[in-house]
């Protein structure tokens, strides 16, 4: 929990920042197509598969469920920090890499608002 935590609040930390100097909202999606890394792709394949899980399991009120995919995103986001510049000076590959933090902001705030909690 703490760690999932820790990489959703990475995630959402550099946005604000990054969007308030761009002066846009990255929120439009990203495109695996521009995934340079095999961390990236992992986190790509892995989010998809949590998305697909999730948003039936909320519909059916299963928050365990919803929870539990939610978890699966713990290990890919933390190897996509470890090995990934999001702030790279390819500006194609670097705003497809802000809408994939947006991605997770966004899928981990459809289950639960981490944002509230400490760690």
């Amino acid at each position: 929990g703490a760690n999932l935590l820790q990489g959703f609040k990475r995630a959402t930390n550099i946005l604000p920042a990054e969007e308030k100097k761009d002066g846009v909202e990255y929120s439009y999606g990203a495109d695996i197509k521009f995934a340079e890394t095999d961390a990236e792709r992992d986190l790509f394949k892995v989010l998809e598969a949590a998305e697909a899980q999730i948003t039936p399991a909320l519909q059916t009120e299963d928050f365990a469920a919803a929870m539990s995919a939610m978890a699966t995103l713990r290990a890919p986001i933390d190897a996509f920090f470890e090995g990934v510049q999001v702030n790279t000076d390819n500006s194609t590959v670097r705003r497809n890499r802000l809408n994939l933090l947006s991605q997770i902001r966004k899928t981990c705030s459809t289950v639960a608002d981490l944002s509230k909690l400490e760690g």
